[in-house]
């Protein structure tokens, strides 16, 4: 029984992860609820993510959640809060275009605010990972958001796949969103999140080795 049970097991060490997927998603959401402050709650779940990639389960810390909240909120606040004005903007042009054009030139406009709501998307991602592995926020970590952005585009596009998932909770009728209200305050933000910043972590570690100094 101790093998199954014990707190060495696999049973054990899968209910500890689900555990802390859960926290950290309800700790997301709390602290996404002013909307401006979504961007510093991103960067803090990330580093929780990050946590459990380097020190496995049992890992997570609220407290140092947080403390990483707290830090990320004054490079992420203006920064959240400009990307959502312009990912608003685009849906805005996306609609007039669908509405107004057609041909080459609708799918065109289209291509290109897809591609700019992709580069957007990835300097949000990146600037969250960077905000949250160092202690003082400096303009060059924008422009190597933006850099990043560009230079692992095919990654930001299954990235951003992965934390627009979430948002297929828009489309579900109101009957089935109560019934996976459980699976949405406990998982589906946090699960999305452990996957991208596993990716992101193999493809910036050769990058900004920097980052990662006080993991070795």
């Amino acid at each position: 029984m101790k093998r199954f049970f014990g707190t060495d097991s696999p049973l054990f060490r899968f209910m500890t992860i689900l555990l802390e997927l859960a926290e950290i998603n309800l700790l997301f959401i709390l602290c996404s609820l002013p909307v401006v402050t979504m961007g510093a709650s991103y960067a803090a779940m990330t580093d929780s993510m990050n946590e459990m990639h380097v020190h496995g389960e049992g890992c997570f810390s609220a407290k140092r959640f947080f403390q990483v909240f707290k830090k990320s909120l004054k490079p992420m606040i203006p920064i959240g809060t400009v990307i959502l004005v312009c990912c608003v903007g685009l849906g805005f042009n996306v609609n007039y275009v669908l509405k107004t054009m057609e041909g080459t030139g609708r799918i065109l406009f289209c291509g290109i605010y897809v591609v700019l709501f992709l580069i957007l998307s990835g300097i949000f991602q990146y600037s969250a990972f960077i905000a949250a592995k160092t202690e003082k926020w400096n303009k060059d970590d924008l422009k190597n958001s933006f850099l990043l952005a560009l230079a692992k585009f095919p990654l930001v596009i299954l990235t951003t796949l992965l934390t627009a998932s979430v948002l297929s909770v828009l489309m579900m009728s109101v009957s089935l969103m109560l019934r996976m209200l459980p699976l949405i305050l406990l998982f589906w933000f946090s699960c999305p999140a452990y996957v991208c910043v596993g990716l992101h972590r193999r493809a910036l570690k050769p990058l900004l080795p920097e980052l990662f100094s006080e993991e070795d």
